[in-house]
């Protein structure tokens, strides 16, 4: 099978540490809780594998055109689902801003009343825990996972870092 085009990537070879298994409670926020469980373990690096329950309010984003952007393409306002909502599951990445900030990635999907999917990238402080919020989160060990400015793209991106070894590619 022919290539599309250049292969390029940026990678680390780690290990899977601990697995933390939290339930968000009522009024928790999705975002939040997950960088409060990161924080209270000491987790700088991981994967959010799951994350189901139910919101009272939702906040996503999702990749639209925007040919003034340097990639063509770029997050457009959110749309405002009224709530509440099934979230039938979310999953992302959990990396390093700097020595003393995390930051939480997730996307994922919701249900509303009409049973209409939507789905996209997960805004902070905007998801609200209705019932509950499960999540299990897999602690990545020897990688230093750093969310920093890509100039190429002209965002933020993920630039991944093995940790006392040379397994690291670009």
């Amino acid at each position: 099978m022919a290539k599309s085009g250049r292969v390029r990537v940026k990678s680390a070879a780690g290990n899977i540490g601990r697995i933390i298994v939290t339930r968000l409670l009522s009024g928790t926020d999705l975002i939040e809780g997950i960088e409060d469980t990161c924080n209270c373990y000491n987790i700088k690096a991981a994967v959010v594998t799951c994350a189901i329950g139910s919101l009272k309010k939702n906040s996503f984003r999702y990749i639209v055109p925007k040919s003034e952007l340097k990639v063509g393409a770029g997050y457009d306002e959110p749309p405002h689902i009224p709530g509440p909502v099934e979230l039938i599951g979310a999953s992302g990445i959990v990396t390093e801003i700097d020595e003393n900030t995390i930051n939480v990635h997730l996307h994922g999907a919701i249900c509303d009343k009409n049973g209409i999917i939507h789905g996209g990238h997960f805004d902070k402080g905007e998801n609200l825990a209705l019932y509950t919020i499960e999540v299990v989160i897999k602690e990545i060990v020897n990688v230093k996972m750093l969310r920093k400015y890509d100039e190429e793209v002209d965002t933020n991106q993920l630039f991944p870092v093995a940790l006392n070894t040379t397994e690291t590619a670009e």
